[in-house]
């Protein structure tokens, strides 16, 4: 369909037009991505919940090599460098069809100055032989255990999460709940119609694999988006990007501990990330 509406735009004078913008710079923002494309494949996440490797499959390739194919045809060239504001100035512009974007914005194309205010709506994406997926962001609250007082921060995230307090905000700002029930609500529904879609999504959520990578996940994220970046701007091929990736994170999760009783200085680099 991208396609499709490229061509037909560009048949009428459009030649800036393009079918899908998104965020494919070596950032978390592709790690999201990337992770999406390839669950909704079939290749499943980058690590199962025991910390194995698993990226280096054939959804995976499938799906590397779908999203290389847009780079150029259906996506801009600079793609590979676009991050979540370039993929939404060049769509609420009127220069691409579809974008692929987190809540926020869906929040400025509603705004009252919007260019695409009521001109637009959202479907879940991606949608691969494995069916759709849609990776978690990074938003929430919490209370640092370092706070000099750890009883109002608790307090203040009590509060912040409360059912009624969710309300007002998700009201203002079509924040997402994290209250199921405040889906259901009517004047939350009546303020953010797409609510309903939001809570389908969120009920098949991918997770990005923080939790079995533990402290080494900034690594290996790092390592997981560079290596889709390589495939997106041609540098690799994916099946060679997946088989270096899977070499690069059994070595990384195998690093070396360091003894609770060794001096600091024999600590080897690998402790120091």
């Amino acid at each position: 369909m991208a396609r499709r509406i490229q061509a037909g735009e560009r048949a009428k004078g459009n030649k800036d037009f393009w079918g899908f913008v998104w965020e494919g710079a070596a950032s978390e923002a592709l790690t999201c991505n990337a992770l999406e494309w390839q669950v909704s494949e079939g290749g499943g996440a980058i690590l199962d919940q025991s910390g194995h490797v698993t990226v280096n499959n054939p959804g995976t390739i499938r799906a590397w090599k779908m999203a290389a194919r847009w780079v150029g045809s259906i996506s801009p060239p600079g793609v590979t460098a676009y991050k979540e504001w370039d993929a939404f100035n060049i769509w609420q512009a009127g220069n691409a069809a579809f974008m692929r974007n987190w809540i926020g914005n869906y929040v400025q194309a509603r705004a009252e100055n919007s260019p695409t205010r009521d001109h637009f709506d959202i479907a879940p994406l991606p949608r691969g032989a494995a069916g759709t997926a849609a990776t978690l962001g990074g938003k929430g609250w919490g209370a640092s255990r370092y706070s000099r007082h750890p009883r109002e921060a608790a307090m203040l995230v009590r509060f912040l999460t409360s059912g009624e307090e969710q309300a007002r905000r998700c009201q203002k700002s079509a924040e997402a709940p994290s209250i199921p029930a405040l889906y259901e609500d009517a004047g939350i529904r009546a303020a953010n119609p797409y609510f309903s879609r939001v809570l389908q999504s969120l009920h098949g959520v991918t997770l990005r694999p923080s939790v079995p990578a533990g402290k080494m996940y900034p690594e290996i994220s790092r390592a997981y988006f560079e290596a889709v970046h390589s495939v997106l701007s041609r540098r690799q091929s994916a099946a060679e990007a997946a088989r270096d990736l899977e070499r690069q994170l059994v070595t990384m999760l195998k690093a070396p501990v360091v003894e609770t009783n060794a001096p600091s200085s024999q600590a080897p680099a690998a402790s120091q990330r």
